[in-house]
């Protein structure tokens, strides 16, 4: 079986480094998807939830410590609610 041995030096090698960032770069930049202002909305009032103790793990836990008949805190309220 043929052994291949390639050697970049010189303008050859910044031909090819050029190259593997531009493929790099393209390849980064089909990646990125705008999102309109309903789902940024909808992320930032997701993280908001989570952030203060409102997201979903917090009122499934709250609603077991209710129906365990335990004193249940209530909701804190929204921070963040101007961002």
């Amino acid at each position: 079986m043929p052994e291949y041995n390639i050697q970049l030096r010189g303008w050859h090698a910044v031909v090819a480094l050029a190259a593997l960032l531009a493929v790099l770069g393209i390849s980064m930049a089909l990646r990125v998807h705008p999102v309109d202002d309903e789902r940024r909305a909808a992320v930032r009032e997701r993280l908001l939830d989570e952030y203060s103790g409102r997201g979903p793990k917090d009122i499934a836990r709250m609603v077991e410590k209710a129906r365990a008949g335990a004193r249940v805190e209530p909701a804190q309220p929204r921070i963040f609610a101007g961002c």
